[in-house]
């Protein structure tokens, strides 16, 4: 299955939004081992729209298709892939109920004008959503399946799990099988350099590679008639090469796995942020539920009067080092040891998020335990949010080295296949 995702969006195409569902949707998808051919965004006109349909590589198969938010725009889109696909749109029984019904158990009055969300094209089949009122549709015409899904991200999640897998194993029964496993720190120039006569093999095994700033998912397809053996040496031969940077063998966010390993070791955690000013304590626990078994304490110290009186950060040191250096990451490490006995592992970040000249993007990451603190040094570029998103994960991915001591068991995945 190669798929192309067109997303029909302004906002977008103007860079005044990001295309998160486009992303997401297609990381999914990446992961069960479809093929992205590639992800376009187009305006929301039929010369933009019938251009990119018209001129679709012969090996894309499936065409997905993602709506707009709003209801009359995306009324607009529907009735432009009906004039491609010749056909008329009427509205269909069963979403039309799926909208009452989100209505309904949602204890809201029903909007009239979402029912034009029940306007499919005549040939196409509905797809249910009831996270919203938006709805999607699926036919197939001139060689292609072609899927439309709404503009939202639990919407299009709820879809993928109780719809689209079933939907590619029904239509593609000779999918490859799949391995996924993940990697933080590697650019995709990287890992092609260090993989590349693995990307030559003959033994019907294909690598795939998304990559999303410093992660890549790595997914190897399969057939079911490759030999196990060959696999798996493919597999561990790879896994070789990249264990510095291997993070999961599944499909496991950072938080996650972070999360995994605390409550697999047993580990509780105290975590003192500057920079990312609170960033993974929020998203440890929003993402994490029984967390609070593993957190100890998070605290953001962001002026120094608090790295002082909080955490006992020498002033001497902070004059003559700077607020941002490897001498303040380590006090502020040391001090959470020092204050928060409860706490196995202590993790801290200090760093300049914005602001002219070299030092913007330098962010010293300290993580550690009572054997030991270790100091990693980062320069990232960027916005002052993706800065901050970046040196976030960046700590994560240190935490879970530093629980697995960079002792990773490659034989734990190759005999559940």
């Amino acid at each position: 299955m190669k798929a192309l995702i067109l997303t029909v969006n302004e906002n977008i195409l103007n860079g005044l939004e990001p295309n998160e569902v486009g992303s997401v949707l297609s990381r999914l998808l990446f992961t069960k081992g479809v093929e992205i051919e590639s992800e376009i965004v187009v305006s929301n006109s039929k010369d933009s729209l019938q251009s990119a349909l018209n001129n679709l590589n012969a090996d894309v198969n499936t065409i997905i298709v993602l709506g707009d938010f709003d209801t009359t725009k995306n009324l607009e889109i529907k009735k432009l892939i009906s004039d491609y696909l010749g056909d008329s749109l009427e509205i269909n029984a069963f979403s039309e109920e799926t909208v009452k019904n989100y209505y309904k158990n949602s204890n809201l009055p029903l909007v009239t004008a979402s029912l034009n969300e029940a306007l499919i094209p005549k040939s196409a089949n509905p797809i249910e959503n009831t996270s919203s009122y938006h709805q999607g549709f699926a036919t197939y015409a001139n060689g292609k399946h072609i899927i439309f899904l709404p503009m939202e991200l639990n919407a299009v999640k709820d879809i993928y799990n109780n719809w689209f897998i079933d939907y590619i194993e029904a239509k593609f029964s000779k999918l490859y099988l799949t391995k996924t496993f993940k990697t933080f720190g590697l650019s995709k120039i990287e890992a092609l350099k260090l993989l590349d006569d693995l990307l030559k093999n003959k033994n019907l095994i294909k690598l795939l590679i998304y990559e999303h700033d410093l992660e890549l998912v790595f997914v190897v397809k399969y057939s079911p008639l490759s030999p196990k053996e060959d696999v798996n040496a493919y597999i561990k031969n790879m896994c070789e090469r990249l264990k510095n940077f291997i993070y999961a063998y599944d499909d496991s966010s950072l938080y996650k796995k972070a999360f995994e390993l605390l409550k697999l070791q047993g580990n509780r955690i105290a975590i003192a942020e500057s920079i990312t000013g609170g960033n993974i304590v929020a998203n440890l626990i929003k993402n994490n539920e029984g967390i609070g078994n593993y957190l100890v304490e998070g605290i953001t110290c962001y002026s120094n009067n608090s790295k002082i009186a909080r955490l006992n950060v020498q002033p001497h040191i902070i004059d003559k080092y700077s607020s941002v250096s490897a001498e303040v990451a380590y006090e502020l490490a040391a001090g959470l040891l020092q204050t928060c006995e409860e706490a196995d592992l202590v993790l801290a970040t200090v760093g300049y998020a914005s602001g002219a000249g070299e030092k913007n993007g330098l962010v010293y990451i300290a993580v550690g335990d009572l054997q030991g603190i270790h100091i990693y040094k980062n320069i990232f570029s960027g916005s002052r949010q993706k800065i901050i998103d970046l040196a976030t994960n960046s700590a994560l991915f240190y935490l879970i080295k530093k629980i697995k001591q960079n002792d990773i068991n490659l034989e734990q995945m190759f005999d559940n296949r």
